[in-house]
């Protein structure tokens, strides 16, 4: 509340040090803000020597660079808490250790004491395997019609006199067409007029050669619509993301949208302060100790209001 002049000094040099990196301090911080999803983000920061200037002599921070997840095989543990990440080189498949004082790591362990955490993606994953179903089924059905499927007809008896060869030429056009899923503009069928001959030797009104639409009764794109629907609205909740939603179905208030703006307000504000108290415990705490600084000196990153 009362900084001295020593702590105002400090914390000028960390904001110099942190918006003075290799990697842009806004792009660490959107990385840092995927625990939320994934349950952790891990990056490793790397000192430097300051060459010039009024901390000639000191350590700084020259980058904190990203460590995907899944590149890590290993997350030892030791009485409960991150030792170090052993990662994998996928080129040569060596491995990397990292000890934990040389990590900015995040981890949503609200569910679980696992050094992985837990993540709201993970929540979703069974809804998006529904979704997965769903969508390409909506798709197949507005591309074949959804109500039926097409069947050929063709004068088998005759068919039958003929060699395999000729019967293959003459029904190819109609076999591509009842094998093509995808009912397109200009694709047709020429057919056959001849029709079938009763007993006395006399033309019907039955065809030899046709295209029918074998109906299919209970499908509706409107159902398959709806499920996904559902589904995106549930996934939505989950990520706390559902104002995004309001009205796109037609219903809806502006306060309404206003309220759940406001929830992910305070989504947004807890996860920024868990990232402020990561970077103050992790790599600003360790540049402190290796300059042999006062720990009572050290700042805690803040941000500006949200617009």
């Amino acid at each position: 509340k009362d900084p001295t002049p020593e702590a105002v000094k400090h914390a000028e040099f960390a904001r110099q040090q942190l918006m003075g990196m290799d990697t842009p301090w806004s792009t660490v911080v959107e990385r840092a803000g995927l625990f939320k999803w994934f349950g952790v983000s891990v990056q490793e920061w790397t000192a430097k020597i300051i060459t010039d200037g009024e901390w000639k002599g000191k350590f700084g921070l020259q980058d904190i660079a990203m460590r995907p997840p899944d590149t890590i095989d290993r997350w030892p543990m030791i009485e409960g808490k991150l030792a170090e990440i052993v990662q994998r080189d996928p080129t040569d498949g060596t491995e990397k250790r990292v000890a934990r004082a040389k990590l900015l790591y995040l981890v949503d362990a609200l569910l679980s004491d696992s050094p992985i955490g837990t993540g709201l993606l993970r929540h979703i994953a069974e809804l998006a395997r529904q979704l997965s179903v769903y969508e390409p089924t909506e798709g197949w059905g507005i591309q074949t019609d959804l109500g039926g499927q097409a069947v050929g007809r063709v004068p088998a008896a005759e068919m039958a006199k003929l060699s395999p060869e000729e019967r293959t030429r003459l029904t190819a056009g109609l076999r591509e067409f009842l094998e093509n899923p995808i009912k397109r503009p200009g694709y047709g069928l020429i057919l056959d007029s001849a029709t079938y001959k009763d007993a006395n030797g006399a033309p019907t009104a039955i065809p030899k050669w046709g295209v029918e639409l074998l109906k299919a009764a209970g499908s509706s794109h409107k159902e398959v619509g709806e499920a996904i629907k559902r589904l995106i609205w549930q996934m939505a909740l989950v990520l706390g993301v559902e104002h995004l939603m309001v009205g796109f179905d037609g219903a809806g208030a502006n306060s309404h949208q206003k309220q759940k703006s406001s929830d992910f307000y305070l989504l947004v504000i807890s996860t920024l302060n868990k990232i402020a108290e990561a970077t103050r415990r992790d790599p600003l705490t360790q540049i402190w100790g290796l300059n042999g600084w006062d720990k009572s000196t050290l700042p805690t990153p803040t941000y500006n209001k949200l617009a």
